[in-house]
Order: structure tokens, then C-alpha cells, then sequence
């Protein structure tokens, strides 16, 4: 028995408030150090520009709880970072 789509994996997470010239590479060194980070993708506008928001998946949903408990409100560029499960990954 599959997990609904509608549900989350638990390995998906939405991080909102980042810095707007942060890139991939960026996100990907802060988050890798809870644990192995399967993707990074920092969401962008039609123009390239960032949204100040992005998806991290970890490979366990066990490390993706140890990021939200340690990285939310964390400080990010001079920003403080909401970080919390992405209920639709």
C-alpha cells in the first residue's frame, strides 16, 4: 500500500524566507550537514529570479525531522528560514 499523492513521504520539505541571490549549491551545503540530501531545488520566477523559497528531499524522513527541528527559524544570509514538511512531496 503506496502512500496517497496527497499525503507527504515525510522526506520533502518547504523552506521559505531565503536569501534571494542563495543558489542550489548554497542550499545544499546548509542542509547536507543533518543529513544525505537527495535534491535541492530553489523555486524561480518566469524571469530567473528566486522566490525566497525552495524544496530540500532528504533520503530519510528521519533526517528530514532532524532538519525542521534544527534549521527552522535558523539564520540563513542575515534571513531567519521557516522550514517545515512539503505536504505535497
Amino acid at each position: 500500500a503506496g502512500a496517497m499523492p496527497s499525503e507527504s513521504s515525510g522526506l520533502q520539505l518547504w523552506v521559505e524566507n531565503l536569501p534571494w541571490d542563495l543558489t542550489e549549491e548554497d542550499l545544499m551545503s546548509y542542509f547536507t550537514p543533518v543529513g544525505p540530501v537527495d535534491a535541492c531545488d530553489v523555486q524561480r520566477r518566469a524571469d530567473g529570479k528566486s522566490r525566497g523559497t525552495a524544496v530540500v528531499r532528504y533520503t530519510s524522513a528521519e533526517h528530514a525531522t532532524r532538519a525542521i527541528e534544527s534549521l527552522d527559524g535558523s539564520d540563513i544570509g542575515g534571513r531567519n528560514i521557516r522550514v517545515r514538511l512539503d505536504r505535497r512531496g
